[in-house]
């Protein structure tokens, strides 16, 4: 292509069209952002219910685990103190010898 046999020049910029398309699709532009900025939000909400929840799941499962922990010593001290050693004295009943 030789410069001298182009002839179709543009006379209107970019700018210009591209600010019609945009205010011609405004309203569709603007559902569209506060679409994806709903999504946004529901993702953050959730993951925030669903860190609370399994920090609340952990929390249970160590006060469980504590509490059977307590129940076991418990068990150990009780069976320590139900049973006192008592002295038993031994007599020779007759001589074998």
């Amino acid at each position: 292509m030789d410069c001298a046999t182009i002839t179709s020049v543009y006379t209107q910029g970019c700018l210009y069209r591209l600010s019609a398309i945009i205010s011609q699709c405004a309203v569709l532009l603007t559902i569209g952002t506060l679409c994806v900025s709903l999504i946004q939000i529901l993702g953050i909400v959730f993951s925030h219910m669903l860190a609370k929840s399994i920090r609340k799941l952990k929390t249970q499962k160590l006060v469980e685990e504590e509490e059977r922990r307590r129940q076991f010593y418990e068990q150990v001290l009780s069976s320590r103190v139900e049973t006192p050693k008592q002295d038993i004295a031994y007599t020779v009943q007759e001589s074998e010898a």
